[in-house]
């Protein structure tokens, strides 16, 4: 029997090789540019949740929390402080009613911060929920999320 020589076996080996890179680089390039930028944009975030705080003005309501789910004209406003040194926007609510329900809610339009319109450090502003639904139970913990999926800031009631 006789084998393939040694020459022609270094020969497909070497194609079969390039074949594999040619195949495979692609792959890796765009693996290595996603994990690249993932990593980037998560120390990005990091950094800004870092220098991220704010907290409910406790002049205001109850805990800096004034709300009234009585009648058809439901209504919940936070008035929160920004006391870091970034700009904060895009606020949600979420409610955790007295039947341990999760309710959640943007801000209106009116009290809503923006890129372009945010909680500057050291301001303060009321945000009022967009509410639209009837609620029928108490409050029992409002928490108010931004935008940068940074920690939230929350308040049993």
């Amino acid at each position: 029997m006789k084998g393939v020589s040694p020459l022609i076996g270094y020969i497909m080996l070497l194609v079969l090789i390039i074949s594999l890179a040619a195949v495979l680089s692609p792959w890796i390039i765009h693996l290595s540019q996603q994990t690249v930028q993932d990593t980037g944009e998560d120390v990005n975030r990091d950094i800004y949740c870092r220098d991220m705080s704010y907290d409910f003005v406790q002049d205001y309501g109850a805990y800096g929390i004034e709300w009234d789910f009585s009648g058809t004209g439901d209504y919940l406003r936070a008035k929160i402080k920004n006391y870091g040194t970034v700009n904060i926007y895009n606020f949600s609510f979420e409610m955790e009613l007295a039947d341990y329900s999760i309710v959640r809610f943007e801000a209106t339009e009116a009290s809503q911060k923006t890129r372009s319109f945010p909680l500057k450090p050291g301001e303060f502003a009321i945000i009022e929920a967009d509410i639209t639904q009837d609620l029928t139970f108490e409050l029992n913990r409002l928490t108010v999320r931004n935008g940068m999926e940074c920690p939230p800031l929350s308040q049993k009631v």
